[in-house]
C-alpha cells in the first residue's frame, strides 16, 4: 500500500512539473520567427527600458516583468486609403497609396528607441502620417495638370524621396511609394483638366506642323538659291570662254596681220592669180594681125 502511495505521489509531482514547466513555456517562452529580429524590453524596475542585445531568431524566455517585439527584414507592404492633398493651383484631391518596405536588422534597436512602439503601430501611425504630410507639402508644389498625365509619377517619386530621407537613419528601408489605382477628382475638374490638355496637345501639334511648313519652305528656297547660283556660275562660265576665244581670235588676227609683208602679198597676189590662169595664151597680140600658134605645155 505505502508503495501505491509512493507511486501516486511521485506521479503527482512528475504531472506537476509538467503542467508548470507547460504553463511556463505557454506564457513565457516566445519565438522570434525566421525573417525576423526580436528586441527584448523590460517593463518595470531600475532596469526598465530596452534591452540592447538584439534577438535573432529562436525561442527565448520572457518574464511577466518584459515584453518581446518582432521586427520583420523581408519587404512589408501597407495600404492606406484616402490620402489627401492639394495643388499648388487649389485643387482637392485624394488617392489610395500603397508601401513597401523592411526594416533594417542592424537597427532593429534603434528603431524601437526611436517610436517605443512595435512594427504594426508604426506602419500605421508613424509612417502613415509620414505619407500624408509628404503629400501636402510635395503637392503644393505642382499644378493640378500633374495629376492626370504621366507626370503624377513625378510626384509620387518626391514623396516616396521625401519619407526614405525621414526614416532611413532610424532603421526603415523604404522600397517603393505607389498609386493603387487612380487619383480621385471631381468630375468637373477632371473634364475641365483633360480638355485643357487636348487644348495644348493640339496647339503642340499646330506648332510642330508649321515648323514643318517652314523647313520645307526653307529647304525649297535654299534649293532655288543653289539653281540659280548654278545658272549664274553657268552663264559666267560660258561669258568668260567667249572672251577668252575673242581675245584668242583677235591675238591670231593681230599675228596674222604682221606677217603679211609687202613681198608675201604680192605673192600671194600672183599666186592667186596663176590659180585662176588656165594655162592658155591669147591666140592674138597686140593691134596687128600677126597669127602666133598657142604654146603647148
Amino acid at each position: 500500500m505505502k508503495r501505491n502511495i509512493a507511486g501516486g505521489i511521485l506521479v503527482a509531482f512528475v504531472a506537476l512539473v509538467i503542467v508548470v514547466f507547460g504553463c511556463i513555456y505557454l506564457f513565457f517562452v516566445r519565438q522570434v520567427p525566421a525573417g525576423t529580429v526580436g528586441i527584448r524590453v523590460n517593463l518595470l524596475g531600475s532596469s526598465r527600458g530596452v534591452d540592447m542585445q538584439q534577438l535573432s531568431p529562436g525561442r527565448y524566455f520572457v518574464s511577466w516583468n518584459q515584453q518581446l517585439f518582432t521586427f520583420p527584414t523581408f519587404t512589408q507592404n501597407a495600404t492606406y486609403d484616402n490620402i489627401q492633398f492639394q495643388t499648388k493651383d487649389g485643387l482637392v484631391s485624394s488617392a489610395d497609396i500603397g508601401l513597401a518596405y523592411a526594416v533594417d536588422k542592424n537597427k532593429a534597436t534603434l528603431l524601437f528607441q526611436k517610436y517605443r512602439r512595435g512594427i504594426d503601430e508604426i506602419t500605421s501611425l508613424y509612417l502613415a502620417n509620414m505619407i500624408r504630410d509628404a503629400f501636402i507639402v510635395e503637392a503644393s508644389r505642382v499644378d493640378s495638370n500633374v495629376l492626370i498625365d504621366s507626370r503624377k509619377d513625378d510626384l509620387i517619386n518626391a514623396v516616396e524621396n521625401r519619407v526614405r530621407a525621414q526614416v532611413q537613419a532610424n532603421g526603415i528601408i523604404i522600397e517603393r511609394i505607389f498609386w493603387r489605382g487612380s487619383i480621385q477628382l471631381p468630375p468637373e475638374i477632371r473634364a475641365r483638366i483633360i480638355q485643357t490638355n487636348e487644348t495644348i496637345q493640339r496647339t503642340k501639334q499646330r506648332d510642330e506642323e508649321v515648323k514643318q511648313v517652314e523647313a520645307e519652305a526653307r529647304k525649297k528656297i535654299a534649293e532655288a538659291e543653289g539653281e540659280a547660283k548654278a545658272l549664274i556660275t553657268k552663264s559666267e562660265g560660258q561669258k568668260r570662254s567667249a572672251i577668252l576665244e575673242a581675245e584668242g581670235q583677235a591675238q591670231a588676227n593681230l599675228l596674222l596681220q604682221k606677217s603679211l609683208t609687202p613681198e608675201l602679198m604680192e605673192y600671194n597676189i600672183k599666186t592667186q592669180a596663176l590659180g585662176r590662169w588656165s594655162g592658155t595664151l591669147p591666140t592674138y597680140i597686140g593691134g596687128d594681125s600677126l597669127k602666133v600658134l598657142p604654146l603647148t605645155k
